[in-house]
């Protein structure tokens, strides 16, 4: 849906996939340092750190896997993942495809040699996950339980730890107050509070995430429900031979 919003501002498609593939690597990576904030925190804390020791391992493994991830975007990550699938089936849409993909590494190979633009994208990410920390620390603070902003630092750390490890839920519904319920315990904290918490937060996602998919849908609806044609058909004598959706159904 980004890359979507990018072109319809002008943005080449290969330029809007870039940006947003290499925005979601620069989440992650300081998502990262963050989970490791709040593990440090919570060990200093607990005045030890043998209870969040496999939380330890398993940011250490999950770091290793997201440098992999990083290496292979800079040498061709969407072009290499699509030549076995070409050796098997032939044809102009497939070196198309290619092609795209091919513009579309080389996109994300650019951004990254733009170190001083990515680290302003990196900085922007980091202090989205403290404003989250300030945001649970704001909860507790109205609910009548004020806490200090470093165990909110470490309930946010591992409520969005739990929701990107929960990436199959959709919104994470359920994980995130189950990482920042299972922080809380160990903090000591009121389970109650700490979930009261939680769901001011969720309540606050939605009062801005259902505003702006309102707004997407108006931006976007129109421009679905119009019947146009596609130059690809015209230059496709595959394309041109599929059959056409029946009348009343919107093809995604």
């Amino acid at each position: 849906m980004r890359a979507r919003l990018l072109t319809r501002s002008g943005t080449p498609a290969s330029s809007a996939g870039a940006s947003v593939v290499v925005d979601l690597t620069a989440g992650l990576l300081t998502q990262l340092a963050f989970a490791a904030l709040g593990l440090v925190l919570l060990a200093r804390q607990l005045g030890r750190a043998d209870d969040p020791s496999a939380l330890a391992l398993g940011l250490a493994l999950f770091g290793l896997v997201l440098l992999a991830f990083v290496a292979a975007q800079r040498h061709g990550l969407f072009t290499l993942l699509v030549r076995p699938a070409r050796r098997l089936a032939g044809g102009r849409s497939w070196q198309r495809l290619i092609g795209s993909l091919a513009a579309l590494d080389a996109e994300i190979a650019l951004r990254y040699r733009q170190r001083r633009a990515l680290g302003v994208c990196a900085a922007w990410r980091a202090l989205g996950w403290l404003g989250g920390g300030l945001e649970i620390w704001l909860a507790f603070l109205v609910l009548g339980h004020p806490i200090p902003i470093t165990e909110a630092i470490i309930l946010e750390s591992f409520g969005q730890a739990a929701r990107s490890a929960g990436f199959v839920i959709p919104g994470g519904l359920g994980v995130q107050e189950g990482g920042i319920l299972m922080s809380g315990v160990w903090l000591g904290l009121p389970p109650e509070i700490v979930l009261a918490a939680a769901l001011l937060k969720r309540a606050r996602e939605l009062v801005c995430g259902v505003p702006g998919l309102i707004a997407w849908s108006c931006l976007d609806g129109p421009a679905r429900r119009a019947p146009q044609s596609s130059p690809s058909a015209e230059r496709d004598p595959v394309a041109a031979t599929q059959q056409p959706p029946s009348p009343g159904v919107i093809e995604l």
